[in-house]
């Protein structure tokens, strides 16, 4: 069946057993499988609470399957790494900075887990922008250390 003509919910669920068995990302399925996954007609994008995900139903509909999947990833990995607990004190901070640090360092991840971009894809705009943060200066760092070059460069005017 083509993906166009699945709902949004079929579309994400048809992602979270595809990455189950693929070889890269099958460590993720006990993940995808805890919490319940809501599709919005009010989120622009998506998030997670640490255990449930949610979805903006516009924004999955905009994906291909690839970036689909790369965006089931993504919220699966904030999960597994606990961000919401692990980062609270950088979180309470400043909320957006502890994101931009955490995503710069998952979507690295996530990238080179699959170079080849057989099962996920990061998003992209309609003119190709990437949709996410990605970064190749904050390589091989955590995210406590990307946050602190992140408000350096918001102190140093660098960032808005």
């Amino acid at each position: 069946m083509s993906s166009k003509n699945l709902t949004a919910e079929q579309r994400i669920e048809r992602a979270h057993s595809q990455l189950m068995r693929h070889k890269d990302f099958c460590l993720f399925s006990g993940v995808f499988m805890v919490g319940n996954v809501v599709v919005s007609d009010t989120t622009p994008t998506a998030f997670t609470n640490g255990r449930d995900v949610t979805y903006g139903r516009d924004f999955v509909n905009r994906l291909d399957d690839k970036q689909l999947a790369f965006l089931v990833v993504h919220e699966a990995m904030h999960k597994a790494y606990r961000h919401l607990m692990v980062w609270k004190n950088i979180a309470k901070e400043n909320p957006q900075l502890a994101n931009a640090a955490m995503d710069y360092v998952i979507n690295l991840q996530i990238v080179d887990s699959d170079k080849g971009q057989s099962i996920v894809s990061m998003p992209r705009d309609s003119d190709g922008k990437l949709m996410g943060l990605l970064d190749e200066k904050y390589r091989d760092m955590d995210t406590r250390q990307v946050y602190e070059l992140l408000k350096k460069d918001c102190r140093d005017g660098e960032i808005s």
